[in-house]
């Protein structure tokens, strides 16, 4: 193949006419004529401007093959010449988009769904609010940085052009932006993945870019009809591994972080448990090694690796404080009161509270907080064993003061706790009435006592009601 064959050969690859490529030069289509019927050969200028428009080498121009050398010579199977408008680059950021979505949603689902397995019967609406208003916000955030971007680099995308050279194993890939190559690159048909399938386009991944192929315009038996679709280099129970380690990681995080703010309501009990966290270390290493491993195999592999290492940091974190605490003194939470407290309640609601196992007490005195329009002096948790309250139980089954799950109108009057799963009771001490909104505007002085069945522990709270019928 001579040089004006050559010339001719990549002229026709770009889908360019005589004419416009001697616009691109600034010659006469006369001029193109002639290098290509090897009457003249281009200057040096214009050489090395037509390997910029070509996507090619000098050398591929200037040098002479016999018809042995030729016929070596690969050539590619198929070749298209790609464009794109902005109509079609929007269906293509909404197909990415919805993905995107997808995942969003079912890390929420899964979130949703861990708050109830952590927290049982206790969890509430506003748990799931929190973990609904948290994704809502992060995947509004998410679409208005995704759409800024893509329309920025839509602007540039319809004024490319796209060759694709299809071979037997591989595609190469030339972009021309306002006639000038800004990209030329290799992509392996193994490497492909297939990230969607539209009515009207076959929408690949590769190195975390989308390459979008107009199924209109591809021959009826294109290699890329198959491509991508089983191209993963990692054997389907290695993939199933991964995913199983992700998941894990992500309800671990999840978990660590519910589980430290539940048991920090009892520091004592906090310091005895969140030592756990050191026995799970093994899955967020798992998710390393993992990653790793997918590195190593040319798949995605960073995810992997830093959910691994954020899991790993958050439990060894938690995990430590049982070590730093062990030997401190957890006393400073219990006022010395505690007995006479106790004795306060029985007084005010006539109850006998069972023999308890330990009574953690804050008496904020002068440093009493006020939240919404309650304020509250004293707060205590008291403990019980499951075989002293056997008795206490049954006999609140039975005594009208004590309401499973309180949702009459004194819910608006209680300081914001949860009654899901517990017995409440209400008692004002100033008018010696249980369970009843005052008949009157001002500030009462309330008791209120909420039992935990499952976990055989009361909360007492004594607080100043600022009442407005």
């Amino acid at each position: 193949m001579t040089v004006g064959q050559r010339i001719q050969h990549y002229r026709k690859l770009q889908g360019l006419s005589q004419e416009e490529l001697g616009q691109k030069l600034l010659v006469s289509r006369q001029t193109v004529s002639l290098w290509e019927n090897d009457q003249t050969l281009p200057t040096i200028d214009n050489l090395v401007r037509l390997k910029e428009i070509f996507g090619v080498s000098l050398d591929e121009i200037l040098t002479e093959q016999s018809v042995e050398q030729e016929s070596v010579t690969p050539q590619p199977l198929e070749s298209y010449v790609f464009t794109y408008t902005a109509e079609e680059q929007e269906k293509i950021r909404k197909v990415s988009e919805k993905d995107r979505f997808k995942k969003i949603a079912r890390l929420a689902l899964f979130s949703c769904l861990l708050c109830f397995v952590i927290y049982g019967m206790e969890v509430n609406v506003g748990c799931f609010l929190i973990v609904a208003l948290f994704y809502t916000g992060f995947a509004v955030v998410t679409r208005l940085r995704n759409k800024k971007l893509w329309k920025k680099n839509t602007e540039e995308v319809i004024r490319r052009v796209y060759y694709y050279d299809v071979y037997e194993d591989h595609i190469y890939l030339r972009i021309l932006l306002d006639g000038q190559l800004v990209n030329a690159q290799t992509i392996p048909l193994a490497e492909l993945k297939l990230f969607a399938d539209t009515e009207d386009t076959l929408i690949y991944l590769f190195d975390n870019k989308l390459q979008a192929c107009p199924k209109a315009k591809l021959l009826p038996d294109s290699l890329l009809w198959k491509a991508g679709r089983n191209n993963s280099k990692i054997s389907h129970k290695l993939k199933t591994a991964v995913n199983i380690v992700f998941w894990a990681n992500i309800a671990l995080a999840i978990a660590s972080v519910a589980w430290f703010f539940h048991l920090s309501w009892d520091m004592e009990l906090l310091v005895k448990q969140i030592w756990y966290c050191f026995l799970v270390l093994p899955v967020p290493i798992a998710s390393i090694v993992l990653g790793f491993v997918l590195k190593a195999k040319g798949e995605r592999w960073i995810t992997n690796v830093v959910v691994g290492a954020i899991t790993a940091a958050m439990l060894i974190l938690f995990g430590t404080l049982s070590i730093v605490f062990k030997d401190f003194d957890l006393n400073f939470m219990d006022s010395a009161p505690n007995p006479p407290y106790i004795g306060t309640i029985e007084r005010y609601t006539g109850i006998d509270i069972p023999e308890h196992s330990s009574v953690h007490t804050l008496d904020f005195g002068d440093q009493a907080y006020t939240s919404g329009w309650t304020t509250t002096y004293i707060s205590s948790t008291i403990f019980f064993d499951e075989q002293a309250v056997v008795e206490f139980e049954r006999d609140m089954q039975t005594d009208s003061r004590w309401q499973l799950n309180f949702k009459n109108e004194l819910a608006g009057v209680m300081p914001n706790v949860y009654t899901e799963g517990r017995y409440v009771l209400v008692y004002n001490i100033d008018l010696d009435q249980w369970n009843q909104v005052p008949p009157e505007s001002g500030d009462y002085r309330m008791l209120i006592l909420l039992y935990d069945i499952e976990g055989n522990t009361m909360n007492a709270m004594e607080y100043i009601l600022h009442y407005t019928k």
